[in-house]
């Protein structure tokens, strides 16, 4: 069992409120950074479309993992369910 799984809900709910205020705390200093001085504004779409870019690409890379992920568990229950029936078949004997 993994540690996400021991905690109970009201705690998983905090965790996560906990994480979603980090990544926004992150990405408000990270656009700060980026654009330091009023002329840096100008590129905020150029930013804006390398993100969205760099996002899409990291989300298609997760579904991959995931369809890979579901597709090797899948094969896994079809090989252990054949090699249920198998036993059954011997233990019929």
């Amino acid at each position: 069992m993994s540690d996400v799984e021991d905690i109970d809900e009201e705690d998983r709910f905090q965790l996560l409120k906990t994480i979603q205020r980090t990544a926004e705390m992150n990405a408000v200093e990270k656009a700060c950074k980026l654009l330091d001085a009023p002329s840096e504004l100008a590129n905020v779409e150029e930013l804006r479309d390398l993100y969205t870019r760099q996002q899409a690409k990291a989300k298609n890379q997760m579904e991959t993992i995931y369809a890979s992920q579901i597709e090797e568990s899948n094969r896994a229950l079809d090989l252990m369910f054949q090699a249920n029936q198998h036993l059954q078949s011997i233990k019929d004997l």
